[in-house]
């Protein structure tokens, strides 16, 4: 089994490599997420009753409105955007600030309710972060 460490380290490496900057991949990796969340949608439910007593259903149909909602925005989240600045700092030239992902992230979410993880997970992931 890896570590925990190494895992993180794997990770950072990855990031660093800008393979989570390009839109694309993000947008794909979000509809991999949504279409295991569809293909395993009755075994995840089925766990959930096994192991807590309880219908995922809710919780399944919320992790993929999370999902198909992150793909909606994603580009306009993900668009620079204009800053107002006041013109005797800046001239005549326009600032814009440009959202970036920052790296790694541990998402955590209650042990009794397992698909919550989804969706800040599904957020880190549009963002460009690894969890």
């Amino acid at each position: 089994m890896v570590s925990y460490k190494q895992l993180v380290a794997t990770q950072r490496q990855f990031f660093k490599s800008g393979g989570t900057l390009c839109l694309d991949t993000r947008r794909e990796t979000l509809l991999t997420l949504k279409k295991m969340l569809e293909e395993h949608g009755d075994e995840i439910k089925a766990a959930i009753y096994s192991d807590l007593r309880r219908d995922a259903t809710r919780e399944l149909a919320s992790a993929k409105r999370e999902v198909d909602e992150l793909l909606a925005h994603l580009e306009e989240w993900n668009a620079p955007k204009k800053v107002e600045t006041p013109s005797d700092f800046t001239g005549e030239d326009d600032v814009f600030s440009i959202p970036e992902p920052l790296g790694v992230v541990l998402v955590i979410a209650p042990w009794n309710f397992p698909l919550i993880t989804a969706m800040p997970f599904a957020s880190a992931l549009a963002g460009g972060k690894l969890a």
